[in-house]
């Protein structure tokens, strides 16, 4: 809500030629990838393809990749049209957080697995982009894409034996435990089994798009002017579906599957399987003006007005349906200013909004958690967020005297306030449910600031981000954290730090072209601490910043051949990427300590060969 990125891809036009490229390296890993551009008249022509496996330094970590991109394009008369091709198939293992003293014993250890998520897509994109006249610019583009994911998660459960040992239960020992025939589960496997579940779901979504753009350069009232006005549609639909099965925990924490479905379970039901159809429809029209007053000075102003509907509908003849609208209209304004040929100054104000997802509009009731992006149930209606954002800089470049280099760098300062943000809070009981909310207002803002020097064969880059990243309500959210009340609630107050974000990011970066054959290079990144999930009352210690730091360096054995290293994690650091909590009574009770967090991968040293053709 706070940004944008622009991705230019490439093509036969501005790609030439071909390049193979082998490397493997730590942890089993094999990669190679070939691309390839060539032009013909008006006609060009690039692919690219990709394929990797790796095992994973976790267990049962491993990862497949498979990706194509394609694109053949027409270049007549000063006027462009382009038809791409994207497909992949990914699988990837042991993604999930850990308990903290599991990985003290070993830090590849995953918890309560299976875990596995396996993505595929495949979308085709037409785009165009014609010259109407001297000062007239139209550009379109229209896709379709099918996208499908299967999630398989190995999870501690609700399901127990019941104060009759004969049947099972839900969450206590009096609510039926059902099956997919909604009659209680009989209890085969004797007075004490560690029962987890595995749950499965699947997301099957069709997308189709397009947009048109017009843009003319000119002049308004005398004045140089660039105007743009456009349009799009999105529509995609989606089929979920997710099923439950019981499961029997081993002393490796595997959850073995035993055939048996859960059916709605739960006082409200919070368990069973689910079949639901989503419907998206967006609608967007904006224009955008930029006049330059002067030579030094441009104003730029605009707006967006943005149309969402969602429906959800309930295949099973359940209570998740509903039919949400959402409509805001974005305004827009900014200065840049040229306060010398080298140094810019600006500074904008914005609008923007997102409506909830279907995900979040299906599981945001307290009273009924999920299993995060696999359980969907009839929920209340969330609000859109709105994000207001302020941002001013400086940025410049300059050819230092007496041959010192070239210096560029930029500066700046942004704020952002988010009305009636939306937050994943976790369950207070069970573990690894819970739900989505709007948690009233939120801000971001903060400085960012980068350097780039160049001289001769050495260059630096540097990077420097500071975020403070608060709440700005009095809120009682559900938490699994140790500080939450015998409810389960946290108390949070205006001012307290969002979790999950840091404070303070930074980069630094060295290249040495050592002669015309060799480069040498190293990156030192930095990343502050951070509050854990569940902690958004900030009672509890930070999760530990960290430093990493890598080295590559790459040797050219001729023109068209060039071997290269790398190596990650250089002093083998041992750091966390993410960190929540866990009820340390549930499965075996093994644990005292109830943090859980995602390990930073070890020291890691790859090396290959590229080959240009």
């Amino acid at each position: 809500l706070g940004g944008a990125i622009n991705i230019k891809m490439k093509d036969g036009f501005t790609s030439q030629g071909g390049q193979l490229q082998l490397s493997g390296g730590s942890y089993g890993r094999l990669q190679g990838a070939l691309e390839y551009g060539k032009q013909v008249g008006d006609f060009a022509f690039y692919g690219a393809l990709e394929g990797v496996q790796d095992n994973g330094f976790r267990n049962v970590g491993s990862s497949d990749i498979r990706r194509f991109y394609g694109d053949l394009g027409y270049r007549p008369n000063g006027n462009e049209f382009h038809i791409t091709a994207s497909l992949a198939d990914n699988l990837f293992g042991a993604t999930g957080p850990a308990p903290i003293q599991m990985l003290q014993q070993y830090w590849g250890s995953a918890y309560t697995t299976p875990q596995s998520q396996h993505y595929q897509i495949g979308q085709i994109a037409l785009s165009g982009n014609v010259s109407l006249s001297p000062s007239w610019t139209l550009s379109t583009d229209a896709y379709v894409r099918r996208y499908i994911q299967h999630t398989v998660d190995g999870n501690s459960t609700n399901v127990q034996v019941c104060a009759d040992p004969a049947l099972l239960c839900f969450n206590d020992p009096a609510t039926p435990a059902n099956g997919l025939n909604g009659q209680q589960l009989a209890n085969p496997f004797g007075p004490n089994p560690v029962f987890g579940e595995i749950d499965r779901s699947t997301y099957l979504t069709t997308s189709v798009g397009g947009g048109a753009q017009l843009s003319n350069t000119d002049t308004l009232f005398g004045l140089k002017n660039h105007a743009t006005l456009g349009a799009s549609f999105d529509y995609g639909t989606t089929n979920y579906t997710a099923s439950p099965e019981l499961g029997l925990v081993l002393p490796n924490y595997y959850t073995a599957g035993t055939g048996i479905l859960i059916g709605n379970s739960g006082t409200p039901v919070t368990e069973g399987p689910v079949d639901i159809n989503f419907y998206n429809r967006y609608f967007g029209i904006y224009a955008l003006d930029a006049l330059e007053l002067s030579d030094k000075l441009t104003l730029s102003a605009g707006a967006r007005l943005n149309m969402a509907s969602i429906s959800l509908s309930d295949q099973l003849g359940g209570a998740v349906n509903g039919n949400d609208q959402y409509n805001h209209l974005n305004p827009m304004v900014g200065l840049t200013y040229k306060i010398t040929p080298d140094l810019l100054a600006y500074a904008s104000f914005s609008e923007a909004n997102r409506a909830p997802t279907p995900l979040e509009l299906g599981c945001a009731n307290p009273q009924q958690p999920c299993i995060m992006a696999s359980f969907l149930v009839n929920d209340p209606p969330l609000q859109q967020v709105v994000a207001q954002t302020f941002e001013a800089g400086l940025r410049g470049q300059q050819v230092l005297a007496n041959d010192w280099g070239a210096l560029g760098w930029k500066a700046g300062v942004y704020r952002t306030l988010s009305l009636n943000d939306i937050l994943n809070v976790p369950d207070p009981v069970m573990q690894g449910y819970g739900y989505f909310t709007n948690v009233g207002d939120t801000l971001r803002q903060g400085v960012e600031a980068q350097l780039n020097y160049r001289k001769g064969p050495v260059t630096v880059r540097a990077s420097y981000a500071y975020i403070d990243a608060t709440f700005r309500n009095y809120l009682t959210l559900g938490s699994n954290s140790p500080s939450a009340d015998a409810n389960g609630n946290i108390y949070v107050i205006p001012g307290d730090q969002i979790p999950l974000i840091p404070h303070q990011r930074a980069k630094l970066s060295l290249d040495w072209d050592v002669d015309s054959k060799t480069r040498i290079g190293a990156d030192l990144l930095i990343t502050g601490p951070m509050r854990y999930f569940g902690d958004a009352s900030n009672q509890q210690p930070l999760l530990p910043g960290y430093a990493t730091v890598s080295l590559n360096a790459s040797y050219k054995i001729t023109k068209d051949v060039e071997v290269f290293a790398r190596a990650e994690n250089l002093f083998n650091q041992r750091f966390y990427t993410y960190g929540t909590y866990f009820d340390t009574t549930q499965l075996y009770g093994a644990f005292t300590n109830p943090e859980m967090m995602v390990p930073g991968q070890p020291l890691s040293v790859y090396g290959g060969v590229r080959v240009k053709f």
